[in-house]
């Protein structure tokens, strides 16, 4: 333990002799509860310096670099942790919190999800990983490899596999947690402002001044917070990381650009749940991983514009207290009320039967409608594609494709919890309408025509279009006609200029000629 703990706590204030300190500043308060100088952003102090918590092991362990045993040796009892670990498992959560609180001051303070204390969360609820054999990784290359030959022949987007990797559920936890804080971040900041901004006028002053005076206080608060969320995401994902079948199950794209990745052990148990052949399985969620990844790589402004759609959605949230309010005017506690223990714990009984949840409003559905929209959209095409890419391969593609349908409609339990936590719906609803419309466009236009609707965002069908294909087919015809006949009119002008420049030319050499020039002047 480092030796600046060794002074007693309870550090002098030159203000005040008795070292009681001053009740009215909130620093001074912080550093009497901790002891020594609690803003003190290095050095030695006489106590507690919350720069150093990051140092400093707690007693749960050894800190950083530090062995407690002089040999070398450390128990494995003292190293044992997950869920059976009783008392020493209640600890290293402990200690896993104060650290995790520490790690705010550092590189994620500020952060309004501190993913550090995600990824812990995460890998603690996972526990030890899973063992992926040879013959594993050679089904996930063969399946991919396979797949993504199939798909050549049904859509004109190149592949964008350029790696294949078997993953684990924490393998998917790690990858996909950056993205995941990229996507919660603006929903979870726009809750924390809309929750002051939803307050009475005279409440939200109050609290304004409040924050203000309490200065650093607020600042450890918003850290703790930011660990709270981090946690609380960790453990959704963490379940959720136990049903994913591959890298991009979830229609977003991760920082793993490029790379297939599926989780074996997660479809060998949905194959033997489905009583599927598990090659199936196997190829079908490989054509589907395949297909994403062709988006993914190109289609550049896809990943940007699904978090400006989030944005836009979590800019439109407003925090409604306006049934907090009317509860506590018809059950005022006036003075007699206060005075009366009978009346007071039956107004608090009645007080329990009142839903005292504020209400979240979303105001920007235009932005939710566009989010939701172009989610379906991605969903509906790689439907689309991975059907017709194996339909004439593999035997079992009907009920691998309801399989699918009634999985998406579906949420499970750790779905939910992320959806809680998010405030959004990842799970697009109007896929079997965008499939509608993906199948008829490939039908009435072609493929090619089909997947040169990804060349722009303002090429993508919208969401009129999935209520009503025959619009977007018209509009998508009425633009190959218009091209063809423009074309045509350009290859007209380019054939008459040359007509017109050859006519020319050859008037232009009569009247130009020196021997019609000499004829006529000789005749004058």
């Amino acid at each position: 333990m480092s030796d600046k703990n060794d002074t007693p706590t309870g550090g002098s204030n030159t203000n005040d002799p008795q070292g009681n300190g001053d009740n009215n500043d909130p620093m001074d308060f912080l550093r009497r509860l901790l002891g020594g100088d609690a803003s003190n952003t290095g050095g030695t102090s006489n106590g507690f310096n919350l720069n150093d918590l990051g140092n400093f092991s707690f007693g749960f362990g050894p800190a950083s670099g530090t062995d407690d045993n002089a040999d070398g040796d450390s128990s494995e009892e003292d190293g044992k942790s997950g869920r059976d670990g009783g008392f020493m498992f209640m600890m290293q959560q402990m200690g896993d919190f104060i650290s995790g609180i520490s790690g705010s001051f550092g590189k994620e303070q500020g952060a309004t999800i501190n993913t550090t204390a995600a990824r812990t969360a995460a890998l603690r609820e996972l526990g030890a990983d899973p063992t992926i054999s040879d013959g594993q990784r050679r089904a996930v290359d063969d399946a991919v490899r396979l797949a993504d030959l199939w798909l050549n022949e049904v859509t004109t987007l190149p592949t964008g596999v350029s790696s294949t990797e078997t993953w684990v559920p924490r393998t998917w936890v790690e990858n996909s947690l950056p993205t995941w804080g990229r996507l919660l971040t603006p929903v979870i900041e726009r809750m924390n402002t809309a929750g002051l901004e939803g307050l009475p006028g005279e409440l939200s002053d109050q609290i304004g001044q409040f924050t203000e005076s309490m200065g650093g206080i607020m600042n450890i608060m918003k850290n703790l917070t930011s660990y709270t969320f981090g946690t609380q995401l960790g453990s959704a994902l963490a379940a959720l990381s136990q049903e994913i079948t591959c890298s991009s199950e979830m229609g977003i794209p991760l920082d793993t650009a490029g790379t297939a990745a599926l989780l074996p052990d997660t479809i060998a148990q949905l194959s033997r749940d489905l009583e599927l052949p598990q090659r199936d399985v196997f190829v079908f969620l490989a054509a589907r991983e395949a297909a994403y990844q062709r988006l993914w790589a190109h289609v550049p402004w896809l990943a940007p514009r699904l978090l400006g759609a989030i944005q836009d959605h979590a800019n439109g949230i407003v925090v409604d207290y306006s049934n907090i309010e009317s509860a506590t005017r018809e059950f005022g506690l006036d003075p007699e009320v206060l005075s009366d223990p009978e009346k007071l714990q039956d107004a608090m009984n009645q007080m329990q039967t009142i839903e005292l949840t504020p209400e979240i409003h979303y105001t920007h559905e235009k932005a939710l409608e566009r989010l939701e929209t172009m989610l379906a959209l991605v969903e509906g095409w790689v439907d689309v594609v991975v059907e017709n890419a194996i339909k004439d391969r593999i035997p079992s593609t009907p009920a691998l494709s309801e399989m699918w349908r009634r999985r998406r409609a579906t949420a499970s339990q750790a779905e939910e919890a992320l959806k809680a936590q998010a405030g959004l719906e990842l799970r697009p609803r109007r896929v079997r309408d965008a499939v509608t419309l993906w199948t008829r466009i490939t039908d009435a236009c072609g493929a090619e025509k089909r997947d040169s609707c990804w060349d722009h965002p303002d090429l993508l069908p919208r969401a009129s279009d999935l209520d009503n294909p025959a619009a977007c087919i018209d509009r998508l015809l009425d633009d190959t006609t218009d091209s063809f006949e423009s074309d045509l009119a350009k290859l007209e002008e380019e054939l008459m200029g040359d007509h017109d420049d050859t006519d020319t030319g050859n008037a232009d050499s009569g009247d130009t000629s020196p021997e019609d020039g000499d004829d006529t002047g000789s005749t004058n």
